[in-house]
């Protein structure tokens, strides 16, 4: 049996912060369309960069586990936010294992990043989420780890609204 990442309530956590940022700073989806992208896109990069996966001319490892699970909770919020502005929203991602090295599954996710911004249709979508999650199990992580690391990372991005961060 393989692993399931339960989506409903993650979009549903992601719709209500998303309401809460656009209330709080005069904003839609419509206004804020490629600057979701980039962010998912930078999120990404920083969640890359946490693990050192592409960094050949260093000895030094990954950050801790807390620290990588931070960053991908950051990217999920970006991805979940564009799947909710598209009306991509299902309700289970099955979990697969990416076959090679953490940096070709990080490059395939930037591939099917941009698949979808030159095809925004829920399959392409479905790609890139499928794309993200395969890279899990890389990370050390499994469905539970990453629910986990969303909520913690939405209750600071609530409190960083509240302090009109």
């Amino acid at each position: 049996m393989s692993e399931i990442l339960n989506l409903k309530p993650l979009f549903d956590a992601q719709k209500a912060l998303d309401a809460t940022i656009h209330e709080q700073h005069q904003t839609n989806y419509a206004k804020t369309h490629d600057d979701r992208v980039l962010a998912l896109l930078v999120e990404l990069g920083e969640l890359a960069n946490t693990t050192r996966c592409f960094k050949f001319w260093s000895l030094k490892g990954s950050e801790v586990e807390a620290i990588v699970l931070d960053e991908y909770a950051d990217a999920l919020h970006f991805l979940l936010s564009i799947g909710i502005m598209h009306g991509f929203v299902y309700d289970e991602q099955p979990l697969t294992h990416f076959a090679g090295t953490l940096t070709a599954g990080f490059l395939h996710i930037y591939h099917a990043v941009e698949v979808l911004r030159a095809e925004m249709n829920l399959v392409n979508y479905k790609k890139l989420f499928s794309a993200f999650t395969s890279i899990i199990f890389l990370l050390g992580a499994n469905a539970v780890k990453i629910e986990e690391a969303y909520r913690k990372k939405l209750a600071v991005n609530y409190q960083r609204q509240e302090q009109k961060y």
